[in-house]
């Protein structure tokens, strides 16, 4: 959410707030794998945890698809524009942590609704 925010800052305002928001956002990127990585292991059964850790390594796609994308926004518009795209992509990053963070009371939602 943090690095959403910052990305979103530098693609806003640029110049030296920019800068210093694009160097917060290493810091926040710096943790965001493991505890993604961990986070989605957490649910797998011990017997798939090999396949399932395998996965998440293979599904990196990001880091193959948006530095491309960004290159091509940058090249039709202005460097500030293209960081929209990183900032999309730490959006729906945030998405997974809400959705992680939530599962827990929407499980007991869920059971408090249903009858019988």
């Amino acid at each position: 959410c943090l690095a959403f925010a910052c990305c979103a800052v530098a693609a806003a305002f640029g110049g030296e707030l920019g800068v210093a928001c694009l160097c917060a956002t290493s810091i926040f990127m710096s943790m965001m794998y493991p505890t993604i990585f961990a986070l989605a292991l957490a649910s797998v059964d011990a017997e798939d945890k090999e396949v399932g850790s395998s996965l998440v390594v293979m599904a990196i796609v990001g880091g193959a698809v948006a530095p491309p994308v960004m290159g091509a926004v940058s090249d039709a518009s202005v460097i500030t524009r293209a960081y929209w795209v990183p900032a999309g992509c730490f959006f729906f990053i945030s998405l997974y942590a809400a959705g992680v963070a939530l599962q827990p009371c929407l499980r007991e939602c869920a059971k408090r609704s249903t009858f019988g």
